[in-house]
């Protein structure tokens, strides 16, 4: 017999999962790393160092992997 791959589990876990099934903590630390991640998201779009970051990220080549917060430029 051969077992699930672990990977399998989680994506049968997650897609299983319902927002009434979350507990009040669980949605509290959501929240809070949401929060977190707009925040410095945010905050970083403006930093000293941002233009040098996004003309090394250009460099790369191109793509559309990935969306720069705030300007909406795509980039690799």
């Amino acid at each position: 017999m051969t077992e699930t791959p672990i990977v399998d589990q989680l994506v049968a876990h997650v897609l299983g999962a319902r927002f009434e099934d979350l507990d009040a903590l669980a949605l509290a630390k959501a929240r809070t790393f949401l929060l977190d991640t707009l925040g410095v998201g945010v905050a970083g779009s403006s930093g000293a160092s941002i233009d040098a970051l996004i003309a090394t990220v250009r460099r790369w080549g191109r793509g559309e992997e990935a969306t720069v917060w705030v300007t909406g430029e795509r980039l690799p």
